[in-house]
């Protein structure tokens, strides 16, 4: 399984990374155009990062290990010693892990000739200046979509891959590309008492794109920085990493997931406000009805034992058929379908994942005449979890 680090440089020498050449692959430099890892002496966000994913387990030194420590990092590093970079450069980055070609900034083109990444970590976006509204924040386009990361989000989505990404840290309800687009799975933090970070951006979206997510821990973080050290930092760009190395065991455990399985695997599991919480000090409780943590805090063992359980079924993998001449309907990933004009009357749907018939309902359309919209959930649970 392979996760790609879109970043700063990674300072893949660490020890703690386990001293295995091989942890790392198909590297790329889109700052300097160059293929390998430029010097991370400087840059602790992108080894920080890596580390949460894939560190690997120190008995000597206590060290922090990675929530997949077995799995390889894809190490592309698209922002500088100061932590900007252009989106153009993000979007090669994405196509380059989708094993595409890309056109460089100086037009030459490279290739990844080696294996695509499975889950794509992206703990960046948009920094929107402090005291900024979200109102403010569309207006001067901090939340616009990129045509170019867009499309390429899309097609490495296509790939069956898993993009996961920072919602941001402006204390915002609303937030900006790439966690905003639907190829995408936002990801705000908590603080260590488990409630919404003071920092987060949080849902539901005000502005455009998809709402978030799933919640991760993102507080005092401790993880790797260069020259063999460990230090603590807090962001959302700390709880994303914890979602895709979650992602990168998903699919350790079970190689035929896709994204979307991934996904609704993560969601499914999550900690909602269904569930009780044993804490001295009581705090918000994750509500999938508010969408301020989207569907909860992320469960890792909940997500692999689901994952474990086989026969699974994602949303948007199954169609609906409704009788009355209605042909057949898609399902979101959201688990929601819509059906168009349909005059008053019983109808029956039925529910299939390929050939492969589910189930079916009934439902009843009481309006005399004109159009009529009717929005459904599909239930679809994660598999018994021990």
């Amino acid at each position: 399984v392979i996760v790609a680090v879109v970043d700063t440089a990674i300072y893949v020498d660490h020890g703690d990374f386990g001293g295995a050449s091989n942890r790392f692959v198909s590297a790329f430099d889109f700052v300097n155009n160059q293929s390998g890892v430029p010097d991370p002496s400087t840059q602790n966000h992108g080894t920080h990062v890596a580390g949460i994913i894939a560190a690997s387990l120190d008995d000597a030194t206590g060290s922090p290990f990675g929530v997949s420590p077995n799995v390889k990092v894809m190490p592309l590093t698209v922002l500088g010693a100061d932590g900007t970079g252009s989106t153009a450069n993000v979007a090669r980055a994405i196509l380059y892990a989708a094993g595409d070609c890309v056109t460089l900034s100086n037009g030459q083109e490279a290739c990844n000739e080696g294996d695509p990444a499975d889950v794509i970590n992206l703990s960046l976006g948009p920094v929107v200046p402090s005291g900024t509204t979200c109102e403010q924040a569309e207006e001067l386009g901090y939340l616009d979509e990129n045509a170019f990361l867009e499309s390429a989000m899309q097609y490495a989505r296509s790939r069956g891959i898993t993009i996961i990404a920072a919602a941001g840290n402006d204390t915002l309800q609303c937030f900006g590309w790439p966690a905003a687009s639907e190829h995408a799975a936002a990801v705000s933090a908590t603080s260590s008492n488990g409630a919404l970070a003071s920092y987060s951006n949080y849902g539901p979206n005000q502005g455009p794109g998809t709402d978030i997510f799933i919640t991760a821990p993102g507080t005092a973080i401790s993880s790797l920085v260069p020259d063999g050290q460990t230090m603590a930092l807090s962001g959302t760009s700390m709880a994303t990493p914890h979602v895709a190395g979650v992602a990168a065991l998903l699919k350790s455990v079970e190689s035929t997931l896709t994204a979307s399985q991934v996904k609704q695997l993560l969601s499914c599991t999550a900690q909602n406000s269904s569930q009780a919480w044993d804490r001295e000090s009581p705090v918000e409780q994750y509500s999938q009805e508010s969408g301020k943590y989207g569907a909860g805090m992320l469960s890792a063992a909940s997500a692999v034992q689901a994952a474990q359980g086989g026969d699974f079924v994602a949303y948007d993998q199954l169609t609906i058929t409704v009788d009355g001449g209605v042909g057949v309907i898609e399902v979101t990933d959201e688990g929601s379908f819509v059906v168009d004009n349909l005059e008053a009357g019983t109808y029956n749907l039925t529910v299939f994942d390929g050939t492969t018939e589910l189930g079916s309902d009934s439902f009843e359309v009481k309006y005399e005449n004109g159009d009529v919209t009717r929005t459904i959930e599909v239930t679809s649970t994660c598999p018994a979890t021990s």
